[in-house]
């Protein structure tokens, strides 16, 4: 997408790194919005699944966001924060064979195990998990796809999300702001990470354009 053919009309102020409102801090701190219900319901969901479910979405849909949020819920609501066991997934196989070793130990303890990136495992890897998990432990994992465990929460971005967050920023009315959001968007097919570094970039630039 060509910038220049992005609609700049936004309001004036200075630019830095620190008052930009799509930088990393800021779009870190965003809570998740779920598409039906609340932490209370969803946690009842839940423990109805016996802790074992997967969040599923597509990349920059919401899926850590959720899973570090499911974190501290749990040490709130459910149980000791020692209980749990959060991992992100490794990139390389050396150390994803490692990590393996480590869940499982974490499942034997009857710990409640939260992955992040559990499409990275190999099929047999994810099945020894699935399988470790129906008689020892719990599981919530975030995957792109389904993975054999029950669909806890489906991550479905959209434009009416992504409205939601700008809101959330101290944007809920900025229809020039919305227009080119939706514009990044559209070209990111989805990807509100990525939409939310589009915008960093753009708002940085157009700042410091009038700036100077």
């Amino acid at each position: 997408m060509s910038r220049t053919s992005i609609d700049r009309n936004l309001p004036t102020i200075g630019c830095t790194a620190r008052n930009n409102p799509f930088a990393t801090h800021c779009v870190e701190a965003l809570a998740f919005q779920f598409a039906d219900g609340d932490w209370q319901s969803q946690l009842t969901r839940l423990r109805q699944m016996g802790f074992r479910g997967s969040i599923v979405g597509p990349q920059g849909s919401g899926k850590t966001t959720l899973l570090l949020e499911l974190k501290d819920q749990l040490a709130i609501n459910v149980c000791e924060p020692d209980q749990i066991e959060f991992s992100f997934v490794s990139q390389t196989s050396k150390e994803r064979a490692n990590q393996l070793l480590h869940l499982e130990a974490a499942l034997s303890r009857q710990q409640i195990l939260l992955i992040d990136g559990f499409e990275r495992f190999s099929w047999g890897q994810r099945r020894r998990l699935r399988k470790r998990r129906k008689s020892t432990g719990s599981i919530v994992v975030t995957t792109h796809r389904r993975c054999g465990l029950p669909v806890w929460v489906q991550c479905d971005p959209n434009i009416q999300l992504l409205g939601k967050l700008l809101g959330q920023l101290g944007h809920p009315h900025d229809e020039s702001l919305y227009k080119l959001a939706g514009e990044y968007f559209f070209h990111r097919k989805g990807n509100i990470r990525e939409t939310f570094r589009d915008l960093y970039d753009e708002w940085g630039t157009h700042r410091g354009q009038q700036s100077s």
